[in-house]
């Protein structure tokens, strides 16, 4: 009687847990953009500040809609004058600040308005992503006539890596540290073969998803370099760019490698507001506990748009997720908060854990998509 009486009070409690169940706005912080630098002059102090605000807001609205869209989306996204854009912030924040009778100076962080930014976008037609990629362990192996170099603390090109600005990004590459220890976990020929066991200790070592081995070789001739991003260490699945030589030429190689990870995820994750689409789906449970964690990270994924539940017990939920855009990025989203989407026939679904081995090639890879293939992205 008792494990009746406590098995009605759990159902009665999930059912009350129901109540507006709907996946909440993203993180304010992807809808911020820092290190906005402006330098204006007006006839008085005060229009000075007003228009630097302004140029501010029209510059960051720029660079956040550029990165949150796919490139061949951009040439439709919709052009705002200063005073327009400034309409979409929410708050900003300034430092290293200059003033003069007739002069401002400033770093802007700027906080858009997520709804507004969605509506604006909506407006466009223009799919957006709000999905950041699980942190990807970067490599990068200097590939030269003495051989793979990884572990040199004084190698340009990992001081490249280091030099990037992870600002205002969807995506995270940390390097590993500068630990005696890494150099026994995998060595640069190993790193460069993609030995896939060894790949797997360093994404552990440092609770990354996955890794991202770069291979690049310079070109004594030119100066250029040979760029190749290798998601899991794959060789066959690389991307590759030659980036001409000059200034700074490893810091552009690095950049271009970031901004190709940075594409390929933006491609496969995109909220399309003009394909609604729909699926029905069970999940076994485990009691209360076991829902609620179910319902929050639904709830955290900006590709469902709201879940219809159809019952509700205990032990199992049957809902209809509602969704944007493809199953393959809803997919992916899933895995990246650890859920699994498996055919369970008839046209139904079924969600579960996945493995813990099994989440980083599900929430770092998605499927992709066939008409974008990484090394055809355009970065431009």
């Amino acid at each position: 009687m008792r494990s009746s009486r406590a098995a009605a009070i759990a159902i009665i409690a999930m059912t009350a847990a129901l109540a507006a169940f709907a996946p909440p706005a993203a993180a304010d912080d992807l809808f911020s953009v820092a290190g906005v630098t402006v330098d204006v002059e007006a006839e008085s102090a005060r229009e000075a500040q007003e228009n630097a605000v302004a140029l501010a807001a029209s510059r960051a609205l720029d660079i956040m809609l550029r990165k949150v869209t796919a490139a061949a989306d951009r040439p439709r996204l919709p052009q705002f004058a200063p005073q327009d854009a400034a309409a979409l912030v929410r708050g900003w924040e300034v430092s290293d600040e200059v003033r003069s009778a007739q002069r401002y100076v400033g770093a802007f962080t700027v906080r858009f308005d997520p709804r507004g930014v969605r509506r604006v976008l909506r407006e466009a037609g223009v799919p957006h992503a709000e999905t950041r990629r699980p942190p990807t362990l970067v490599l990068p192996v200097r590939d030269g006539p003495d051989g793979p170099v990884l572990w040199d603390s004084s190698d340009p090109w990992r001081e490249a890596w280091r030099r990037l600005d992870w600002r205002n990004r969807l995506v995270e590459l940390p390097l590993p540290g500068d630990s005696p220890e890494d150099r026994f976990v995998i060595s640069a020929q190993q790193a460069l073969a993609g030995d896939r066991e060894r790949l797997a200790a360093m994404a552990r070592r440092y609770g990354a998803a996955d890794v991202l081995v770069v291979v690049a070789r310079l070109a004594p001739a030119d100066g250029s370099l040979t760029l190749e991003a290798r998601p899991g260490g794959d060789a066959a699945g690389a991307a590759s760019r030659i980036i001409p030589g000059g200034e700074d030429v490893w810091l552009r190689a690095a950049g271009t490698a970031a901004a190709l990870v940075e594409q390929e995820w933006v491609a496969n994750n995109l909220l399309d507001y003009g394909r609604p689409a729909s699926l029905d789906a069970v999940a076994a449970l485990d009691g209360l506990d076991s829902w609620l964690s179910l319902r929050r990270r639904l709830a955290a994924l900006t590709q469902i748009d709201r879940v219809e539940i159809r019952s509700l017990s205990a032990a199992e939920a049957s809902m209809r997720l509602h969704y944007l855009g493809s199953r393959a990025p809803l997919s992916a989203a899933l895995a990246s908060r650890g859920l699994g989407l498996v055919a369970d026939g008839a046209g139904s679904w079924r969600l579960r854990e996945l493995d813990a081995d099994a989440r980083p090639a599900a929430a770092n890879r998605p499927p992709p998509d066939p008409e974008s293939p990484l090394g055809d992205l355009d970065l431009e």
